[in-house]
């Protein structure tokens, strides 16, 4: 397994309580054989190119200016929080994705092992803007998505409990063309503010 980062400073500091950990990744990527040993079959055959500032002192870790990417089409950047890692195995997070970009063709060449379902067969592209806050199993989430048929705004409270699962919140698409997603020629564009309770 190889791990080749590139440019990177570490800095340790003391404080009170306890000690500190800063990361500066100016450039750095993680080979898919380092990944697969610990995400097995469903690691990535594609290097994970990193980079940003991270901070860990008494079990947070914070991540700004943070960009993740599988080459120029599938990518996240922003920042993030996790909170009490010291003491509980489901740890508070806050994630905010300023930009974020997914293609299939890039999905499908980074994670060959992982199928989508069939209902997004017609999904090419997805950009996005989110913010998700909360724990694995209960959060928030807020932001906007375009896939070139349409955009969609979203606010919704979710909690994860197999298949007693619950989606509360609006969804709200302006622009979308339904026709080109449903592969019907006869259905125009559609806007629709939806109150979502499942």
């Amino acid at each position: 397994a190889q791990l080749s980062t590139y440019r990177d400073s570490v800095d340790v500091y003391a404080g009170q309580a306890s000690t500190g950990y800063r990361l500066l990744v100016h450039e750095s990527q993680i080979a898919p054989e380092f990944m697969a040993y610990f995400l097995g079959s469903g690691a990535p055959s594609q290097a994970l190119d990193l980079m940003g500032r991270y901070e860990y002192a008494g079990g947070r870790l914070k991540g700004d200016s943070v960009r993740l990417a599988m080459g120029p089409s599938l990518f996240v950047e922003g920042q993030f929080q996790l909170t009490d890692l010291e003491h509980t195995r489901d740890p508070q997070f806050a994630l905010r994705v300023d930009n974020g970009q997914w293609e299939r063709r890039a999905w499908n060449l980074a994670f060959p092992a992982i199928a989508l379902p069939p209902v997004l067969d017609s999904l090419q592209f997805i950009g996005f803007r989110a913010e998700i806050e909360g724990q694995s199993e209960q959060f928030q989430l807020r932001g906007d998505f375009t896939d070139g048929k349409g955009k969609a705004d979203v606010d919704l409270a979710v909690h994860l409990a197999g298949p007693h699962s619950t989606y509360e919140g609006q969804l709200g698409m302006r622009g979308f063309e339904l026709g080109r997603w449903l592969g019907d020629r006869q259905t125009d564009q559609l806007d629709m503010d939806v109150n979502l309770q499942a």
